[in-house]
């Protein structure tokens, strides 16, 4: 996956989408995927992709990512990765120090060592 520059989508290649109406049309246990809006969605391709264009302009504030929708399976893996990664930018996943009120306390009611280490603390659970 890569960052893309304005008209960058997500969709299936319009190659793949042909024989995949095809196979819905021909094979009755996959008809209930298939419905005239999506003929006729088809067949307006090119202007949903304009308007995409549009909407994806170069005042676009947000990033735009590139996706390769051919296999379902590989978009949703690459799509969450990319969002998991995006939202993650600028957080810290380390767990927070502790609370000095807390280890005082420790010291004071369980009889712990203050060193404040982890190995402290273990040390005297025992």
């Amino acid at each position: 996956m890569s960052k893309g520059a304005p008209g960058s989508r997500l969709g299936a290649v319009a190659e793949t989408a042909g024989p995949r109406f095809r196979e819905r049309i021909i094979t009755p246990t996959k008809h209930w995927k298939m419905t005239a809006e999506d003929i006729r969605n088809r067949a307006r391709r090119s202007d949903y992709l304009a308007a995409l264009d549009n909407m994806f302009d170069p005042t676009a504030v947000a990033p735009c990512y590139v996706v390769s929708a051919e296999y379902k399976w590989f978009a949703r893996i690459a799509v969450a990765k990319t969002a998991v990664k995006t939202l993650a930018k600028g957080i810290t996943i380390a767990p927070p120090a502790l609370d000095p009120k807390v280890l005082k306390l420790a010291t004071k009611v369980l009889g712990w060592r203050t060193s404040g280490t982890r190995a402290a603390a273990a040390g005297a659970r025992t």
